[in-house]
């Protein structure tokens, strides 16, 4: 794992991953480096309107702190990319 993505997913799952498993969803790192962080939603987050507004004001100001200059990508759906880790560390084989 990069360092970059190890920070990524010890945030995400310190932080925002109890954000968003408490709503009924759940978070996965796709990937991670200096330029581009890319999470993905499943669950109640699945298709939800509401993701923007999570990613914006939820995800980005708390990922901000360990990547300052990367750019947020956030997708969903019900099932995560293959080789995604779920923010308890775990890698989906999906």
């Amino acid at each position: 794992m990069n360092p970059e993505l190890s920070k990524v997913v010890d945030v995400c799952t310190r932080l925002l991953a109890p954000l968003v498993e408490a709503d009924g969803g759940a978070l996965f790192v796709v990937a991670a480096s200096e330029d581009e962080i890319h999470l993905h939603v499943t669950g109640t987050y699945a298709g939800c309107p509401g993701v923007p507004f999570a990613a914006d004001h939820v995800f980005l100001p708390v990922l901000r702190r360990v990547l300052p200059n990367a750019t947020l990508i956030v997708t969903s759906g019900w099932k995560p990319p293959e080789g995604s880790v779920h923010a308890t560390g775990k890698t989906s084989s999906l």
